[in-house]
C-alpha cells in the first residue's frame, strides 16, 4: 500500500521555499541518492512558480505518493485562470520550465483547465 501526504500552502513565491524544504524531508526518508532529490526540489520549484505565474492561483496542494519503487508528486493549484498582466513574473519561461521537468522526471504530465495549467504530475524512483 502507498503512503500518501498532502500538503496545502498559499499559492504565494513567500512559500515555494518552505515547500521544497517540506517535500525534501519527506522524500529523504526513503532510499534516495542527492542528486534525484535535487532533482525533486527543483521540479516543485518550477511546479509551483508555473501555477502563479500568468494566472491566479489561490492553493498549492502538494501530494506525495510513495509507493515500493516509486514516488509521485503532484503539485495542483486551486482555483486556477489565466491572466494577462503577471505581476513579478519578469522573464519567466513556461517551456524551459516543461523540458526541465521532463528531463529530469519520468511520467509528466502538464493539465490545463479552462485555458490555465491547473496541475502538474511527475514521479522518480527510487
Amino acid at each position: 500500500m502507498d503512503d500518501v501526504i498532502t500538503l496545502c500552502f498559499p499559492a504565494k513565491t513567500d512559500y515555494i521555499k518552505p515547500i521544497r524544504l517540506a517535500v525534501s524531508g519527506i522524500i529523504s526518508n526513503f532510499d534516495i541518492d542527492l542528486e534525484q532529490l535535487e532533482n525533486v526540489k527543483t521540479c516543485v520549484q518550477e511546479a509551483c512558480t508555473m501555477l502563479i505565474c500568468s494566472q491566479t492561483c489561490n492553493v498549492f496542494h502538494v501530494t506525495i505518493s510513495v509507493g515500493e519503487r516509486t514516488v509521485t508528486l503532484s503539485v495542483d493549484g486551486s482555483k486556477t485562470e489565466k491572466i494577462e498582466n503577471c505581476k513579478g513574473c519578469m522573464s519567466f519561461n513556461t517551456e524551459m520550465s516543461k523540458m526541465l521537468i521532463n528531463a529530469m522526471c519520468r511520467d509528466v504530465r502538464f493539465i490545463d483547465r479552462d485555458g490555465a495549467l491547473s496541475k502538474i504530475v511527475f514521479s522518480i524512483d527510487i
